[in-house]
């Protein structure tokens, strides 16, 4: 969470203001103010309550805001990218996006850094400081591209970037759309078939006192487990699904925990572990691209991959880089990374080519995992289908077995 500081100045006129602002330490802060032209008669530090640095802490690595989503940032980057590279300054630029926003959120934000630039500030330092709306590495991509003179080069790249991330999202919400629905409509036919069905043709069997098949006498046992317990067991489940999300955002251990579950999955495990492959591939290949130094970009990928499994493991990465290692040992030795990352990431550095061998892992781990997903929604189509096949069919023989046998005493 960036800090803010209470100041108190005095302008050529020795008029007395007060206000506030946020920034990155207190010398950063004095020396703006100074250089605006006011006399500094007071400057602290706001202390942050612990419940807000908790929530900060939350938020530290990188997802949507619930109130702005990634299309609206990515939208935004391209409009500033626009702008920029048409050799509009800085403050029209953000001025013509504010104008521009639909979001009401996200336009009293670009005002925010409007007016902090305006005041002096870095524009990367205005965008840090808005974590849960814009990811770690577009403000570190800002600082290096303010150093090189390429922002405008740069929010084209992050649009880009964002513009892709959010296609194969969608891509893969809708290659789980129907198998989802399809699991929710077999769950919801066997529930009503057990509870509301069965109950009707157990009193017919019962008041004619026929004996009754061995899947017969199954299914309404399943059926008097189903009506008596539902409602413990829906609510046993409900409350479980509500603590576990709820120890996701405040229990790291069990957030730590959760993410190697997920790559640790059978199929499922596996296509995410590409995902996030591709991921730390495509931001190293932005970062790099941009100036970032390797040690640095590293710092900022772990703040953004989005499982905190890989994350820790890039901090160690990031740690032996520092260290004076190359790429390919520590990559090597990990057991997230495939072998063919560390053997590209060394072409990369010998060849001073690191930025292009990135790219290109990402785009084949990012199509490797495409390509698999589509092969297993495939199979788990025709596989949810034949198991409601089976489940209806061994109702219905439950069912009618009893009553083709009492047409043949009858007869």
């Amino acid at each position: 969470m960036t800090p803010r500081f209470r100041y108190c100045l005095r302008d050529q006129s020795g008029q007395l203001i007060r206000g506030c602002v946020e920034a990155d330490d207190r010398l950063k802060t004095l020396r703006r103010l100074l250089e605006s032209g006011y006399v500094v008669t007071d400057l602290v530090e706001i202390p942050i309550s612990p419940l807000k640095a908790f929530f900060a802490r939350q938020s530290g690595s990188w997802h949507w805001s619930p109130l702005v989503s990634g299309r609206d940032v990515a939208v935004l980057c391209r409009q500033l990218s626009t702008l920029l590279q048409a050799g509009v300054p800085l403050l029209s630029a953000l001025a013509t996006v504010e104008k521009q926003t639909v979001h009401r959120h996200l336009r009293r934000i670009v005002i925010e850094i409007r007016q902090r630039v305006h005041d002096g500030a870095e524009l990367s330092e205005a965008l840090a400081g808005y974590p849960a709306v814009f990811p770690s590495f577009l403000a570190q991509m800002v600082r290096a591209g303010e150093v090189t003179g390429r922002v405008d080069q740069v929010f084209a790249q992050v649009a880009r970037y964002l513009e892709r991330s959010l296609r194969v999202k969608q891509k893969l919400l809708t290659a789980t759309i129907y198998p989802g629905l399809l699991s929710l409509f077999a769950i919801l036919v066997v529930i009503f078939l057990l509870t509301v069905v069965i109950p009707n043709f157990a009193s017919v069997f019962h008041s004619v006192g026929a004996t009754l098949p061995w899947p017969t006498r199954l299914l309404m046992r399943l059926g008097d487990l189903t009506r008596t317990y539902l409602a413990i067991i829906g609510g046993v489940g409900l409350t479980t699904g509500l603590f576990a999300g709820l120890l996701r955002k405040i229990c790291p251990p069990f957030q730590l925990w959760w993410d190697q579950i997920w790559l640790r999955f059978p199929l499922i495990g596996w296509v995410n572990r590409q995902l996030l492959v591709a991921r730390f591939c495509q931001l190293l290949h932005l970062l790099i691209g941009a100036g970032v130094g390797l040690s640095v970009g590293l710092r900022v990928v772990a703040e953004s991959v989005g499982n905190r499994a890989v994350a820790r493991e890039i901090r160690r990465l990031e740690e032996r880089i520092a260290a004076g290692e190359d790429l390919r040992q520590p990559l090597s030795e990990s057991v997230i990374f495939p072998p063919m990352v560390a053997q590209l990431a060394a072409v990369g550095e010998e060849s001073g080519s690191l930025e292009e061998m990135f790219s290109l892992l990402a785009a084949y781990y990012e199509g490797e995992a495409e390509y698999w997903l589509e092969s297993m929604i495939g199979l788990v189509e025709p596989g949810l289908i034949l198991l409601l096949s089976v489940v209806v069919g061994f109702v219905a023989i439950s069912m009618f077995w009893p009553m083709f046998e009492a047409l043949e005493l009858i007869q």
